[in-house]
């Protein structure tokens, strides 16, 4: 089936959305536990998407990409089973499942040498505690620079280099995967896995991330 589509590429797509659109799009979530220190109702007055949790509630949530942008306390968040390395080990877990998604690192404590990975792995940082104008300045570049079909496509393929899928094949999936945007159609993890001939845990990444894109195209309610 794949081999007799034309190719078709990406770019084909008109994905762009306007900062103001995307301020209202992007869902944001705040994992804190003071709830003081972040301006989440003034954000939400300024009509950006924001929601906060005190600690990890639904880690499910996360790997799948419920939220476009996470600002990610280190402290006093985690799950008990990542207690140990508290919001690095979220972090580090959150990557692993999509590493698409969007995470700022949010903290107002020093730390040596070997927390210095937190803030690496992350998108961008934030200071504790943070005004108004500086959080809309931070999220406003990472809604231009990350929050974009283009970022999440790019992503999408150096995982798939990385995982050795030969290039012919990812730019036959390019091809079948924009049909389907075209068609207001999702992919099906099994689709997946027999275009790429994955493992089923690494279509599963792919697949997440893919509908980020999708959704540039056809966003849900």
């Amino acid at each position: 089936m794949f081999e007799l589509l034309r190719h078709r590429s990406i770019s084909d797509l008109k994905l762009a959305i306007p900062l103001s659109e995307a301020r209202k799009r992007a869902r944001i979530l705040v994992i804190e536990d003071d709830e003081q220190a972040f301006p989440v109702k003034l954000l939400e007055n300024e009509g950006y998407n924001v929601q906060r949790w005190a600690r990890v509630e639904n880690i499910r949530k996360l790997e799948e990409g419920e939220f476009d942008i996470i600002i990610l306390d280190i402290g006093g968040i985690s799950l008990p089973e990542m207690s140990q390395r508290d919001g690095f080990g979220v972090l580090e877990h959150l990557k692993k499942y999509n590493p698409a998604q969007i995470v700022v690192a949010y903290s107002g404590q020093s730390f040596d040498l070997s927390k210095q990975q937190f803030f690496k792995q992350a998108d961008d940082f934030l200071a504790k505690p943070s005004d108004l104008l500086e959080c809309k300045e931070k999220i406003d570049r990472l809604l231009q620079t990350r929050f974009t079909a283009k970022h999440y496509w790019e992503t999408l393929i150096e995982l798939l280099k990385r995982n050795d899928v030969p290039a012919k094949k990812i730019k036959r999936f390019e091809s079948f995967f924009v049909q389907r945007v075209e068609e207001n159609q999702s992919i099906s993890l099994e689709t997946i896995i027999d275009a790429l001939k994955v493992a089923k845990e690494l279509a599963e990444v792919v697949w997440t991330v893919a509908e980020h894109v999708r959704k540039f195209a056809h966003p849900g309610p």
